[in-house]
């Protein structure tokens, strides 16, 4: 019997929502009806109030240290995996000064999917779906006000960036369909896109100003006239092209402007 009422009594705590699951349903709510109250204001665009909304909190309370959702972690000489708990964006390496190695853009994946289900709430599809996948500045529109909201300044979208890794995310029908109708309540439900390696071949051309050194043989009587000869190359037997392998050939640019520049294949490696 005491077995029975534990297991019960236990079942009943782990079901309970914790302090932040409590807060966030209540500010969620608010801000439901904030929203809707106030969206005429602001030609009936929910981002626009969500934005006001931020800079009103900003400036009620003051600015105190947090633990960043985003974060920005060294990690030496190797470059970070997603791990059970973390998803890894962009990375970059730092080869010079103090505290070189890679440094990882990070995010929690309980967060993450946090951030993921209120956009996908405050979104309708259909403003999602006409959205090119090239449009970067149009995905910030999307999701920069909710993730402000969340305590995220500054979100990358480079091509392995977490704020183009959540774009892929939203964009997918699965996920989007899923956080609607609730069959999707977790992170480790979602399609989430994996990091990939592309080689790209290009082509690009490039109007450049160059300065060659080389060295020319050139028989004759008289140096003067050699020179004038040489100088003025009438019969073109002077050009660097036919003398690269001379004596002090040397070829500097500089200056280079591109002209175009092109892809001519892409796959994945």
């Amino acid at each position: 019997m005491k077995n029975d009422i534990r297991k019960v009594l236990r079942e009943y705590w782990d079901n309970q929502p914790d302090k932040w699951e409590l807060l966030e349903m209540d500010v969620r709510a608010l801000t439901d009806k904030i929203i809707e109250r106030h969206k005429d204001n602001w030609g009936g665009d929910q981002y626009a109030v969500i934005n006001a909304i931020q800079q009103v909190f900003e400036g009620m309370f003051e600015k105190v240290p947090i633990n960043e959702v985003v974060d920005n972690i060294r990690s030496g000489e190797d470059k970070l995996k997603d791990s059970t708990t973390t998803l890894i964006g962009s990375q970059y390496y730092k080869g010079r000064g103090d505290n070189q190695g890679y440094y990882n853009e990070t995010i929690n994946k309980d967060m993450f999917f946090k951030l993921i289900k209120t956009i996908v709430e405050y979104t309708p599809w259909e403003k999602i779906e006409k959205i090119n996948d090239d449009e970067h500045y149009r995905w910030a529109e999307i999701i920069n006000p909710i993730v402000k909201l969340f305590g995220v300044k500054d979100i990358s979208y480079s091509s392995d960036g977490l704020g183009t890794r959540m774009w892929f995310t939203l964009k997918n029908p699965k996920n989007y369909d899923g956080i609607k109708d609730g069959t999707i309540t977790n992170v480790n439900q979602l399609e989430i896109p994996k990091i990939k390696t592309f080689e790209v071949y290009m082509e690009q051309s490039d109007l450049e100003r160059v300065a060659y050194k080389y060295t020319v043989t050139v028989v004759g009587y008289d140096k003067d006239y050699v020179y004038n000869t040489v100088k003025y190359d009438e019969d073109n037997l002077y050009n660097w092209y036919d003398h690269e392998d001379s004596k002090g050939f040397d070829r500097e640019v500089y200056h280079s402007e591109p002209i175009e520049q092109e892809i001519l294949s892409i796959k994945e490696v």
